[in-house]
């Protein structure tokens, strides 16, 4: 009998433990403190080499940074060609940009050649011995170190509660001009907008042909005037123009803009970004080198033009785009032309063009 009792009691304990081993692992969550954890190893990291720079700089202002328009990366060179080809996940840059990467066991030197091209150990006080590089070092996931001259240097962040909206929001309150990445720098706003989204999951296309009316791309029209669909203040990336034939040819540029809808004058709100002609019909993206922050739900314009005197903006108050009906409103209205960032009203025939949209991220 207290054989029996004994047994039973042990079996009763054993699934007592069971449970709480459950309850611990669920409230607990490893998985999560490893995330936070490898998070704020990142934090320090970057903060770290933030200072470092900084000081860098304190001590010789005319030490070398590194190229313009290079953004250098913690992954290791594979292949010896230094351009980080063999990361085929690594997010498209705005034209003119490249990515370096440097070889394994350089990665973490600190006398220039490692992959932050500053020779710290060649200044009087070194506060650097070595380069960090991101705790997974995986490009397909996006989890690397990036850095531009100037200087910003950038992280993807693992954790929730560090994400953009998160309880301890850090790419959000940063400071910087992204919400999908962690920035520390002189000048957030330096790293190519595109690189931002590095896991593709990010940004969302928003384009007038798939929003508009009956959907049919449409020869001739110049649908400027766009109120975009939605709620909420989002970040615009890319802007985007849909070629209705095969007119604007390979190599040939087409430059956009955004603009508010205020009266009387129509403020350009973003860089002037350039499209390249592919001589076929379609979609085409150009990438701003500063993301623009917008309102879902309110009217904006895109200028447009080939030549080189200004962007064309339509100042129709009932365009296609605004009504989202296929009937009704002039499609070929005055224009207005800019100068300098504001745009004044002329009368001026529109352009063949077609319709227009924009990439962001929440």
């Amino acid at each position: 009998m207290l054989k029996r009792f004994s047994a039973r009691r042990l079996v009763l304990i054993y699934a007592f433990l069971v449970i709480l081993g459950v309850l611990a692992i669920w409230i607990l969550n490893p998985k999560s403190i490893l995330e936070g954890a490898r998070d704020k190893q990142r934090f320090a990291e970057l903060e770290s080499v933030d200072k470092a720079i900084g000081f860098a700089m304190h001590q010789d202002p005319n030490i070398f940074l590194g190229e313009a328009n290079v953004v250098y990366l913690s992954l290791p060179d594979l292949d010896g060609d230094r351009g980080c080809l063999e990361y085929k996940d690594l997010p498209p840059l705005t034209l003119g940009w490249r990515y370096v990467c440097v070889s394994k066991g350089d990665i973490t030197r600190v006398d220039g050649t490692g992959w932050i091209p500053i020779k710290f150990n060649g200044l009087p006080i070194v506060t650097l011995d070595s380069l960090p590089f991101d705790p997974l070092g995986d490009a397909k996931l996006g989890f690397y170190y990036a850095y531009v001259p100037g200087w910003e240097i950038d992280a993807q962040l693992e954790s929730k509660k560090y994400q953009w909206g998160g309880s301890e929001d850090r790419m959000g309150t940063d400071g910087g001009n992204t919400n999908l990445l962690y920035e520390v720098g002189s000048d957030l706003t330096l790293m190519p907008a595109s690189v931002s989204d590095r896991t593709g999951k990010g940004e969302v296309a928003l384009r007038a042909k798939e929003t508009c009316g009956d959907g049919l791309a449409r020869a001739n029209l110049f649908f400027t005037k766009w109120m975009m669909p939605g709620s909420g203040v989002v970040t615009v990336i890319k802007l985007w123009y849909f070629q209705p034939d095969s007119s604007l040819q390979e190599g040939s540029r087409l430059r956009l803009a955004l603009y508010n809808a205020g009266m009387p004058n129509y403020t350009r709100i973003s860089d002037i970004v350039e499209v390249l002609g592919t001589g076929q019909g379609g979609w085409l993206a150009g990438v701003l080198k500063k993301p623009v922050m917008l309102t879902l739900g309110q009217s904006y314009f895109f200028g447009a033009d080939i030549g080189e005197k200004g962007l064309n903006v339509s100042v129709d108050k009932s365009p296609f785009c605004d009504t989202a009906s296929s009937q009704g409103g002039s499609y070929v209205p005055n224009q207005i032309r800019e100068l300098g960032r504001e745009a004044v009203l002329e009368n001026q025939s529109a352009d063949s063009y077609g319709f227009f949209g924009v990439s962001y991220v929440p």
